[in-house]
């Protein structure tokens, strides 16, 4: 296949393809950090005091204001992976 010279496509080239494939990435994207988003959560649920312990004398924070942190850390998290990914990916399936 010849490269992609000036923004032209090629004749042989499939254009669709790239849409597929972008649209993958975005899915896969959000997939895997909903993935780490559940692990996380569930690291937090099952061994709260441990993790607690940990993050208060890591980050030199209060154990009283770990929930809020967490918290924050848990909105961002979803903000981010709403923004970057689910968006992008159910605006490809529109156009496609």
């Amino acid at each position: 296949m010849t490269p992609i010279i000036s923004g032209t496509y090629p004749q042989n080239h499939n254009r669709n393809m790239d849409i597929v494939l972008i649209k993958n990435f975005f899915l896969f994207g959000f997939l895997v950090n909903i993935g780490i988003m559940m692990t996380s959560f569930l690291f937090l649920t099952a061994f709260r005091e441990f993790a607690m312990n940990m993050h208060s004398k890591i980050m030199g924070v209060q154990k009283n204001e770990l929930p809020n942190l967490y918290f924050r850390f848990f909105a961002y998290q979803k903000l981010i992976t709403i923004t970057l990914f689910l968006t992008p990916y159910l605006a490809i399936c529109i156009i496609d």
